[in-house]
């Protein structure tokens, strides 16, 4: 009874806010910090939020019990062994001004950026108001002069989204992010995408701010604060031995596997013959519209997986598209969840051909209504990249056969992709080739990916151990900032 309305959803970093939260608003608390004007009206903001988290506290001494959905992703490293990082943000003229200076100058070097702004009048009227803090904005200025020069690696990198003038980063569960920020990268790439037309001069200058780090939340800190511990995945078997000895830190001991009320998968996928590595990026969009029209003519259904936008939109511009390239489903974002179901629903009916971001390739249900589909054989799915991992390999490939329907996967791939990411040479890829029928070139590539997946994580203790001592020592400058001693004001000057 009442079960239900204790029960609180959230992502990892929902938990790390609620986390930095419990006692008062640390972003604000530390704008307040450095831009007071009068000393009392900070702890009479700080006092007043410690009441109010007092009462809560009181109200809420309960056991917790942790539930993680796909425990894998827990594990992955963007957040195992990572910390998570709020900000607060900074801005008046001054800093308005430096700020759009060092853009104009990002054609300088970056010397010859940092000593022009700290000759400036802007730099020098901004250390007078604030002298406490010359350190923390000297730092900036430096942070700021480099991340300039970085603005087209940076969209390469992150493959951000730019929608409504503002810009969003793709998340694990498929959503974007519009309040996520790399730095000033990504307040670059404000500038830069104002003088492209795609964001306006409103929306620029709702972003020209000092980004402040509030501190390191530790994600491998967060399921020691409940009483237990309970997952679920559909990659327990794909755990590898360090993922499965950072469960025991938690004390989870039992892992039960449970097979599908559906009965034996009907997925059809042989390592040998359904696994394709062509020479060039031009032989690997044709063998993807040879498979996708074989299945299209057959009655099927296509959702091909891209690694990023640039991969999607390169073969959607190609001329290897079966369809007319109007007919294809694109789906690289969503707007609700009822947007996301209507194309979903869509993409699985006959004769539909489906473009996908990876990130669509783990929970979304993909679920076949359309028995022309079924009967010809389910619903195909095409990986047009190798998983880094083999988790979101089996995610990618649980888009088909589903709840004992029929289905089939493919991984398509070129010779200069693999070459570029696991740094094999082409002549290593054809040899393995030719040997394909003693050694599927799959089990090659699967060997390697491992390979690199023990590696990363081989070092995993020395991340946990740097990520905790952040976490420490955020924790105790949350103490000084509630106490408003010199502390603060060192930690402010060194780390944020």
């Amino acid at each position: 009874m009442f079960v239900s309305e204790k029960i609180n959803y959230g992502t990892f970093k929902k938990l790390a806010e609620k986390q930095l939260n419990k006692k008062f608003n640390i972003r604000i608390a530390t704008q307040k910090f450095i831009n007071q004007n009068s000393h009392d009206n900070f702890l009479n903001f700080i006092n007043q939020n410690l009441q109010e988290s007092l009462q809560q506290k009181q109200e809420s001494e309960i056991i917790k019990i942790l539930l993680i959905d796909e425990v894998d992703i827990f594990f992955n490293t963007d957040y195992y062994g990572k910390t998570y990082n709020p900000v607060a943000t900074f801005k008046n003229t001054e800093i308005e001004f430096i700020i759009k200076d060092i853009w104009n100058k990002r054609e300088q070097n970056t010397e010859e950026i940092i000593q022009s702004v700290k000759a400036s009048d802007s730099y020098i009227q901004l250390i007078r108001q604030y002298p406490k803090f010359e350190q923390l904005f000297s730092n900036h200025i430096q942070t700021l002069s480099q991340d300039v020069k970085n603005i087209q690696k940076h969209q390469q990198d992150y493959d951000y989204v730019v929608k409504d003038y503002k810009i969003g980063y793709r998340q694990l569960d498929s959503s974007v992010s519009f309040t996520t920020y790399y730095g000033y990268k990504t307040l670059f790439s404000y500038f830069y995408q104002n003088t492209q037309g795609k964001i306006i001069d409103q929306s620029l200058s709702q972003n020209i701010k000092l980004h402040l780090n509030c501190g390191n939340i530790s994600y491998a800190l967060f399921p020691f604060s409940y009483q237990a511990i309970l997952g679920v995945t559909g990659t327990l078997k794909s755990l590898n031995q360090q993922m499965k000895q950072c469960l025991k830190k938690y004390n989870i001991q039992n892992m039960i596997y449970i097979p599908s009320m559906f009965g034996d998968s009907k997925l059809q996928f042989n390592r040998g013959d359904m696994v394709f590595v062509e020479n060039d990026l031009e032989n690997q969009q044709l063998k993807i519209q040879e498979i996708s029209s074989q299945a299209v003519i057959k009655g099927q259904s296509v959702l091909i997986f891209f690694k990023d936008s640039q991969s999607l939109n390169n073969y959607h511009e190609s001329n290897y598209l079966y369809l007319q390239k109007d007919n294809y489903i694109v789906i690289k974002e969503h707007d609700s969840i009822n947007d996301l179901d209507f194309n979903v629903q869509r993409v699985t009916q006959s004769g539909q051909i489906g473009l996908l971001l990876r990130e669509y390739g783990r929970g979304t249900d993909f679920h076949c209504l359309d028995p022309k589909v079924n009967t010809a054989g389910g619903v195909v799915v095409i990986q047009t990249f190798f998983s880094n991992s083999i988790a979101e390999e089996i995610q990618i490939k649980g888009r088909t056969a589903r709840q004992g329907q029929p289905g089939q996967f493919y991984i398509i791939l070129n010779k200069q992709d693999i070459e570029s990411q696991f740094q094999i040479k082409q002549d290593q890829i054809s040899q393995w080739e030719n040997n394909r029928f003693t050694k599927p070139l799959y089990e090659h590539l699967d060997k390697v990916r491992n390979d690199l997946e023990e590696k990363k994580y081989s070092d995993i203790e020395q991340h946990i151990q740097s990520s905790t001592q952040k976490h420490n020592d955020s924790m105790e400058f949350y103490e000084n900032l509630q106490n408003s001693n010199e502390k603060a004001i060192q930690f402010i000057n060194t780390y944020s």
